[in-house]
């Protein structure tokens, strides 16, 4: 693996790590919703609607709507961003899970909702920092294609067809995300919703570190620019 894909790798982990932490919070404190998996919420939804639960089919549909919402502003700002995209995302990622912190301080039925609500958007934008492991896009929240990943390696490896360390990235990706879910677990047993503060933490911290790799390659770049120039320039000279 290069070192570029091993970069790659380490931040979709991370980013899983995130999205997991962050899911295990939202399922406790929602009931069993959930604000990034929305399989399980539109099956959620479906069964409730047939069962005559209409107040919980409308809350998984509204969720749903966030997320979409949450990925349509992440693209947007992404695309806006250009070659800072990630970091951007990452940002407004933490931002609004900041903001679903502070909003629980708040007494009331409306900051209740309105946390649950950037929450969501939280997990619908960071989709917009997607990136891929080896060419196949690396999935953040859709864990079923993590696992599938993993048996069509698995299968690969047996038909001689690939090698049994391809199964390496996708079984981290999903370990990341399950001890996400341990880590939100246990923290909002003990702090409630102040939990959210350590996945936006982790989220401004990898907006750090991705600025400054993009700040770093601009840089490089420049200096680079300006040797040509000078290499150039100095050749034109000798030739007058």
């Amino acid at each position: 693996m290069s070192r570029v894909e091993t970069a790659q790798l380490f931040l979709a982990i991370a980013l899983t790590v995130i999205a997991g932490w962050v899911d295990a919070v939202g399922f406790l404190r929602l009931g069993g919703l959930f604000v990034s998996f929305m399989s399980g919420n539109t099956t959620q939804m479906s069964a409730a609607f047939v069962q005559g639960h209409s107040l919980e089919a409308w809350a998984a549909a509204g969720i749903i709507a966030l997320f979409v919402m949450g990925v349509f502003a992440g693209r947007l700002v992404a695309e806006a961003s250009g070659i800072w995209r990630q970091a951007a995302v990452l940002i407004l990622t933490a931002s609004l899970l900041s903001v679903a912190v502070l909003l629980t301080l708040v007494a009331g039925q409306t900051a209740t909702v309105t946390a649950t609500a950037a929450m969501v958007l939280a997990m619908g934008v960071q989709n917009a920092t997607m990136t891929h492991i080896g060419g196949a896009k690396a999935s953040l929240t859709y864990v079923t294609g993590t696992l599938v990943k993993i048996g069509e390696k698995l299968a690969d490896s047996v038909a001689g067809t690939g090698q049994l360390r391809a199964v390496l990235p996708y079984l981290a990706m999903w370990i990341g995300l399950a001890g996400g879910a341990v880590g939100g677990a246990a923290s909002y047993g003990r702090v409630d919703t102040a939990a959210l503060l350590a996945p936006a933490a982790a989220a401004a911290l990898l907006a750090l570190v991705l600025g400054g790799l993009v700040r770093h390659a601009i840089q490089t770049t420049d200096n680079s620019g300006d040797d040509n120039a000078e290499g150039r320039a100095s050749g034109a000279g000798r030739s007058s």
